[in-house]
């Protein structure tokens, strides 16, 4: 049990005893037994302070413990205060019968009892039991006087009973005994305070301290307690009792003189001891710094040459050999069997463990922990089982398991007969050594410098023989033999360069005067030679206590070679700083064991921070990173230093103080120690915005080529001359009809394509262009597909290479599907002739006119033109009569400055023929001059009505080709966006699903979630529907749909979203049939026409109406929108809103694609093309009614459903689950990956993601067997899905394998045959689809499971 402990129970036993002393003498005093001067009040008092101090002794009951010292305190206030006030009527005449009343005797409580009980009172509440730092010493003070005061009133009450005539005591015995004991317990109870310390201490101090507390409480009290007993027996009267009393102190005094100087003599002779095992362990210590210098030259002599920082390291190794000359080492003593017998204090300091913890254990099996070295281990017990001296560096673990290292030297020890009896350990503390060493390796990996450094020398100054001591290396640095140098100061100063003498005797009288430190640089002539030498000199000064200088210990170092190379590295690092500026890199150093971060000054300017704002610390680094690359760039610099990498690279933004944002570029190195571990990071950082911004301007650039290549349907090739080595890009094989990889990649392959007959051409035009002919190369020519037909090729190219011969190297171009076009060409060609043969076949009359008699002529073929007869005698003012109202300024004109000028026209206009009909001439006209002057007008008359409708027909093809194309530009626009979008919602539905599975029962959150989900299948099914738009197909499946149903969600959704300034009414007449359609298609049409009403009413507000109503198209007129319907019953879906309507040239062009009338960013111009796109494919019509400002009706005419069409029943079957088989999932999107991964796992499968799929091939090829699937998606970086599973099926060849992707490219029938095994499962899929393909790839048969997954198209989105 420890002493403490034995003290808190001394301390509350004396609380007990007193509380039951006093409550036995309270039952007492109820039995009218009087105790001897003790009141009622006091015994009261006293019971309830023993109770607190036994309260506290336990240590369950704090509060009641402070609460009845509390009490106790307020019970003597109040005894106090009642005798202060009436002087009599005392608690003792309630308790005790006879007690006296209204005199002196009915005090209730003494002035000096109520004192040292509301002392004892206060003490006890004042006292904690919490460690030493938590308590006040206000108790142990307060304790101590009342217990002084307890001890005075017994001195008084004994020399009462030897004297009588004494002054009488004021306190009574019985409480001043129970005062003395219950001070006594205080004072125990705090057995950490500095009294009860110094008394208890097991060290010489203490026994002396004891030794005085005994001469001085205890002696004095025993002697009068002892006389006072004589007296009272009668045994020695007052004379002698005094005279026994003072020969009783003055013998105690002479005897605690006597015990106090042996005890002073044993503290010397412990002093002593200690100062030679003091002086033996700096022997030690001395040698294991002797070997530290060693170490320190070595690693010192790899920076001769650049090391910048070398005074600071030299300094920091001086200060480390001080250290570490002046640390205590441990001392271990133990048996011969090793069992622990005795340890020092330095041991227990250093470990945390004290001796009575470790006494009897052997020391390792408390101290070595999981990183002690096994060889170290092994060499001390190979010692120790061969009973020989083992020194070994060691690491240990201390009593809270924080690792250190250490140095032990074990020695046996033998009796006089060779037995071992014991082994003593000297251990010593090398931790600051090896952080010396680590500091130091650092230093040499920041600079990365490999030179060497002169080595050291020792050398000492003894203040009392007032001489040197050199070492060799000393005598070498300054060219002079041991028996050359006498090693006074005067020897010494004569070794110095003149000019140097006076600084270094000042510097030496400095530390004569009273300084501790002594750190110079001087120059030397050598003795030899006369040479120069720099000498840089350290040394630390001793003293003793009393300040007497004792020696100076310092090294000599030559740094000749170093100034020299100073000069030289600080020229290099004024180059390398320029060189810093110039490019704009800032440089920083981390240190990852003190978290310690450096900048430079370009580091700084980059941040935008000034240094003293900057904490220095990796945290305030970050903080300066953008708030969305913070993760990312701390992520990344750990994964480095996690796989064991030694560079790192890093982009990401920082936000400056004024709110700018800047793109950062670093590159670091990492720092190993010889363990592997980081210890330091170095880096440079460069400011990239600018390149950001050029790339991203590049990007962009690029992607709008791509996007224009693309959107036009043109490929790139590029075509290396000189090797006949061709490139095409994917959509050059696919123009053809091949897939990528078919054609051969050779300009004979492309030779062998195209047409004989065109192929001559080709070659002749790339010629031309070869020849410097022609700047471009651009040709026309037929090209053969996979199905053998032939395909109108528009080439156009240019050489972007030429050789010093002028010989082309590199030939770039596009090719152009041009085959809609050549095929226009060739109808509008044949159109051409036909009116050719017309024009040749229809009459063109002549006419002519005499400009001096103003006669006109027509021919017969003229007036045929204009019906009128042969004879019809023309004016000029009739002839321009003919011409239609319009024209007739426009042949006024030209008539006028022909007759005039002679000046020629060539017009188009129409005309009325003398039957009314209106139709387009020709007119010409050419005038013949004479002297300068025109004098006679000759013209022809041409109709060209069928021309002019030839030509209309033309636009309409033109318009209708120019359609085409940009219909076919916006399918590849959907389709390429569709993958990322798909991508995207399969990680939505995947984790709605996973989320649905682990939600448990609550109610309105899964109603949330299947609103969630209801959107996300919508969602997935409009990316459908936009690759449907694109492709303009209408081949989907419908079935039976009530529109109501659709009308009151959209409603719902609208309400939503739409002001609170628009009303939404909705009309259903109930006799409306259903629909054949698609619920989301439908859903789509009816918020596109809705949002643009609401748009079109939001400054003001209105009314949006969405009606239903069957109708019917008979076989009577109809509008021009519903013409080409079939005749039937119909269903109008009507749409209305009362806004700011719209014009005629507006409802002209409101269904093609891009058109808007919104403001910039506030419509795509997508969503009535949509709309339209949708009805046809349902086949059905859309009307339009507006008119400026009194708002527009959309009706929408959609075919009924026959009467006995059945609604489909859209429950699948359950989902199967998995029997543990393995499933391997490739998968660049993370997002989708983790979905797949759980989905799977949830299904009963086991799942893994692999990162790509080179590395998934190389998993495969080691073991086919691995997984029992392969799950893959399609477009990845570096390999495809079908690649992978090409690839795969060459080892494995029945492995199912899954290839799924948000956009399939055209994977023909024919190479998924071939691979064989492939299930294609599009994005975005359920989970449940998703185990249906599983269980359909590992058990195809039989045929007739249910299988409720979506049709996968292999050309389209899935």
């Amino acid at each position: 049990m420890l002493l403490e402990e034995k003290l808190r129970r001394a301390a509350g036993l004396a609380g007990f005893l007193v509380m039951a002393l006093s409550s036995m003498l309270l039952a007492a005093g109820t039995l009218e037994v009087r105790p001897a001067g003790m009141t009622a009040t006091t015994a009261g008092c006293l019971a309830l302070l023993g109770a607190a101090l036994w309260l506290h002794r336990r240590g369950e009951y704090p509060r009641a413990g402070r609460s009845c010292a509390g009490l106790a305190l307020g019970l003597v206030g109040a005894a106090v205060a009642l005798d202060v006030a009436h002087g009599h009527g005392s608690l003792d005449r309630l308790l005790f019968r006879d007690a006296p009343g209204g005199d002196a005797s009915g005090i209730l409580l003494p002035l000096h009892t109520a004192l040292g009980l509301a002392a004892s009172a206060v003490a006890l509440v004042l006292l904690r039991r919490k460690s030493s730092r938590d308590h006040h010493p206000a108790p142990v003070w307060i304790a101590s006087a009342v217990w002084a005061v307890a001890i005075s009133s017994l001195l008084t009450h004994a020399l009462k009973s030897i004297t009588p005539q004494a002054q009488p005591p004021h306190i009574d015995l019985m409480t001043a005994l129970a005062l003395l004991v219950l001070s006594t317990g205080t004072l125990m109870a705090r057995p950490d305070s500095k009294l009860i310390r110094m008394l208890a201490a097991p060290t010489a101090a203490g026994a002396l301290a004891r030794r005085l507390f005994y001469g001085v409480a205890l002696l004095p009290a025993a002697l009068s307690g002892l006389v006072a007993v004589l007296a009272h027996l009668g045994i020695i009267g007052a004379s002698y009792g005094l005279l026994f009393l003072v020969l009783g102190l003055t013998l105690g005094g002479l005897l605690l003189a006597l015990l106090s100087a042996e005890t002073a003599i044993g503290i010397d002779e412990r002093r002593k001891a200690a100062e030679d095992e003091h002086a033996r362990l700096n022997t030690v210590l001395e040698m294991q710094a002797s070997r530290l210098q060693e170490l320190v030259a070595r690693r010192t002599s790899e920076l001769r040459a650049l090391n910048v920082n070398l005074r600071t390291t030299a300094l920091e190794n001086a200060q480390l050999g001080l250290v570490a000359r002046n640390t205590t080492n441990g001392v271990v003593i133990t048996d011969a069997e090793g069992r622990l017998e005795w340890v020092n204090t330095a041991f227990e300091r250093m470990t945390g463990y004290t001796l009575d913890e470790v006494k009897g254990r052997k020391p390792g099996h408390f101290l070595q922990g999981p990183d002690t070295d096994p060889a170290a281990v092994a060499q001390l017990r190979r010692a120790e089982a061969a009973g020989e001296r083992c020194y070994v560096e060691i690491l240990n673990y201390t009593k809270s398991r924080h690792a250190y290292w250490q140095i032990v030297d074990m020695e046996p020890v033998h009796d006089a007969s060779g037995k071992l009896t014991n082994w003593l350990a000297i251990q010593t503390d090398v931790t600051a050594h090896r952080l010396a060493e680590q500091h130091l390796r650092v230093l040499n990996e920041r600079l990365q410098l490999a030179t060497q450094s002169a080595a050291l020398g020792v050398w000492e100054w003894n203040a009392a023989s007032q001489k040197y001591t050199w070492d060799e290396r000393t005598h070498a640095i300054h060219d002079l033999a041991p028996d050359e140098f006498d090693g006074t100061f005067e020897a010494w100063m004569k070794c110095l360069h003149p000019d140097d003498r006076a600084l270094a005797e000042a510097r030496f009288e400095l530390v004569l005067a009273g300084g501790n430190f002594y750190d110079q640089e001087f120059r030397i002539l050598r003795a030899s030679d006369g040479a120069v030498r720099h000498i840089e000199s350290r040394a630390i000064v001793q003293r003793d206590p009393q300040g007497r200088l004792l020696r100076i210990t310092g090294t000599s170092r030559d740094v000749t070679a170093e100034c020299e190379s100073e000069e030289r590295l600080r020229t290099l690092t004024d180059r390398w700083q320029l060189a810093l500026r110039a490019s704009r890199y800032g440089v920083w150093d981390w240190d990852l064991a003190t978290d310690n971060v450096i900048w430079d000054d370009r580091m700084f300017d980059l941040y935008g921070v000034l240094r003293h704002t900057f904490p220095g610390t990796r945290q305030a680094w970050l903080e300066l990173i953008h708030p969305e690359d913070r993760a990312r760039a701390a992520q990344n610099e750990q994964d480095a230093i996690r796989l064991g990498r030694e560079e790192f690279a890093n982009e990401f933004r920082v936000v400056l103080p004024d709110g700018f944002v800047r793109h950062v570029e670093t590159h670091g190195y990492i720092r190993r120690d010889e363990h592997g571990r980081p210890v330091r990071l170095v880096g440079m950082e460069r400011d990239i915005s600018s390149e950001k911004q050029t790339l991203e301007a590049l990007r962009m650039a690029e992607e709008r080529w791509q996007l224009a290549v693309e959107g036009t349907n043109d490929a790139v090739w590029d075509w290396n001359v000189p090797t006949g080595v061709t490139y095409h890009d994917h959509r050059w094989p696919q123009m053809l009809g091949y897939e990528p990889g078919e054609i051969a990649d050779t300009i004979e392959s492309w030779n062998s394509l195209v047409h004989p007959d065109d192929l001559p051409g080709c070659q002749a035009a790339i010629e031309a262009h070869f020849s410097h002919r022609t700047p471009l190369y651009h040709h026309e020519y037929r090209m053969r597909t996979k199905p053998g037909d032939w395909k109108w090729i528009l080439d156009r190219a240019k050489v972007v290479s030429w050789s010093a011969e002028s010989q082309p190297l590199r030939m770039v171009g596009m090719h152009s599907d041009v085959t809609a076009r050549k095929n226009l060409e060739y109808r509008l060609h044949q159109f051409e002739q036909l009116m050719t043969q017309v024009s040749a076949i229809a009459q063109i009359g002549g006419w002519e006119m005499d400009l001096e008699t103003m006669q006109i002529a027509w021919s017969e073929q003229v007036c045929r033109i204009h019906e009128v007869d042969s004879h019809y005698q023309p004016t000029v003012h009739t002839s321009v009569s003919f011409f239609a109202p319009e024209a007739r300024d426009i042949i006024s004109s030209a008539l006028k400055a022909a007759m005039t000028h002679g000046k020629d026209y060539d017009l188009e206009l129409p005309i009325i023929t003398a039957t009314g009909r209106r139709i387009w001439v020709r007119a010409l006209t050419r005038a013949e001059f004479r002297d300068g002057k025109p004098v006679r007008l000759i013209g022809a008359l041409q109709d060209i009505s069928n021309r002019r409708d030839g030509e209309n027909a033309r636009r309409k093809l033109e318009f209708q080709l120019f359609q085409a194309q940009k219909m076919e530009t916006l399918g590849t626009l959907a389709g390429g966006i569709a993958h990322d979008f798909n991508n995207l919602l399969t990680g939505i539905m995947g984790y709605q699903e996973l989320v649905a599975d682990a939600l448990g029962d609550n109610p309105d959150a899964r109603d949330y979630l299947a609103q969630a989900r209801s959107a996300s299948l919508r969602a997935r099914d409009l990316v459908e529907q936009i690759l449907t738009f694109g492709r303009q197909s209408a081949d989907e499946q419908h079935s039976p749909l009530d529109l109501a149903l659709v009308i009151d969600e959209a409603r719902r959704l609208l309400r939503a979203t739409v002001p609170a300034t628009i009303t939404i009414e909705t009309h259903i007449a109930p006799d409306c049939a259903h629909v054949l359609g698609d619920a989301t298609q439908i859903h789509q049409v009816i918020i596109n026409l809705a949002s643009n009403a609401a748009h079109a009413m939001r400054a003001k507000g209105g009314v949006l109406r969405i009606s239903l109503q069957p109708a019917e198209t008979g076989n009577g007129p109809r509008s021009a929108t519903l013409a080409t319907l079939p005749a039937g019953n119909y269903v109008r879906l009507t749409v209305s809103d009362n806004g700011h309507g719209m014009d005629d040239t507006t409802l002209q062009r409101i269904f093609d694609p891009f058109f808007t009338t919104k403001e910039v960013r506030e419509g795509t111009g997508l969503g009535l093309a949509v709309v339209h796109g949708i009805v046809r494919a349902h086949r059905g019509g859309v009307e339009v009614e507006s008119k400026l400002g009194l708002g527009s009706t959309f009706h929408v005419y959609l075919p009924a459903a026959a009467l006995d069409a059945e609604l489909s029943d859209d429950t699948g079957a359950l989902a199967p689950r998995g029997a543990g088989e393995m499933v391997f999932i490739v998968d660049d999107e993370d997002t989708v990956a983790s979905f797949t991964k759980f989905a799977l796992e949830n299904k009963g499968y086991r799942a893994t993601t692999v990162d790509t799929a080179e590395q998934c091939l190389a998993i495969l090829t080691a073991d086919p067997t691995a997984c029992a699937v392969l799950v893959t998606d399609q477009t990845m970086p570096g390999m495809t899905g079908m690649e992978l599973a090409g690839k795969v099926r060459e080892f494995a060849a029945t492995l199912p394998i899954i290839v799924m992707s948000g956009y399939f490219l055209k994977i023909s029938p024919q190479e998924i045959a071939q691979i064989g095994h492939v299930e294609l499962l599009g994005k975005p899929f359920t989970t449940d689809e998703l185990a249906w393909m599983v269980r359909r790839a590992l058990h195809p048969e039989p045929a007739d499971e249910p299988t409720p997954l979506r049709e996968i198209e292999t050309s389209t989105a899935g």
